[in-house]
């Protein structure tokens, strides 16, 4: 089983979004607890962007934001995801609503520690691996796994990156569903998300 770090892609027709104003108080963590309507925008207003049809995928803080069609099959396959109705609202004005969060729960790794090369940065909390800062060289995941003990979408603590399995790629890929651009995680090095490199896998 292969596993991927999914992220915006670099194309600039893909917008980067932030909460519109209707929604300013939400938090992430709340998706799934209240039965309020999410609202985003494009977070560069300036960039003229109109979006007659806006991508298939956009991410936000640790969450997924995608149509019904990913809802649907996220819904299928992993009973620990949290979901929350959003629309979003485009330079236009224009409401799009067949949005949501999609939003996971679990903080699980399969990153093997022994056979991966990297350098603790900081440690604050042994017993808390979300605030400690690891720098992946390399990462080796583990051998022995066994995937169907593991979601569909998880966030790995030592990464502090949203993790989906190969499943969920592949299904992505086959839809041909746009808007993510994606690094397997045996290949991850955070800077790889922010300039173009061979590692990147663009559907």
């Amino acid at each position: 089983m292969k596993y991927y770090v999914p992220f915006r892609t670099l194309r600039s027709d893909i917008p980067s979004i932030t909460l519109h104003k209707n929604s300013e108080n939400f938090d992430t963590d709340d998706t799934g607890v209240t039965s309020n309507e999410i609202f985003f925008e494009e977070a560069y207003k300036r960039s003229a962007n109109n979006f007659t049809n806006p991508p298939d995928l956009m991410i936000f803080d640790d969450a997924i934001f995608a149509k019904d069609l990913v809802k649907n099959f996220v819904e299928l396959n992993d009973k620990t995801v949290l979901f929350q109705p959003a629309t979003f609202i485009d330079n236009q004005g224009k409401y799009h609503e067949e949005y949501w969060i999609i939003k996971p729960t679990i903080y699980t790794s399969v990153i093997d520690l022994n056979d991966s090369k990297y350098e603790l940065l900081s440690e604050l909390d042994p017993k808390n691996l979300l605030v400690n800062t690891y720098d992946f060289e390399k990462i080796k995941i583990i051998g022995d796994l066994d995937p169907t003990f593991i979601p569909l979408i998880f966030i790995d603590p030592y990464l502090i990156e949203l993790i989906i399995k190969g499943t969920f790629f592949n299904f992505i890929k086959d839809e041909q569903l746009k808007g993510f651009s994606f690094l397997e995680l045996s290949k991850f090095e955070i800077h790889k998300m922010f300039e173009k490199n061979e590692d990147i896998i663009n559907l």
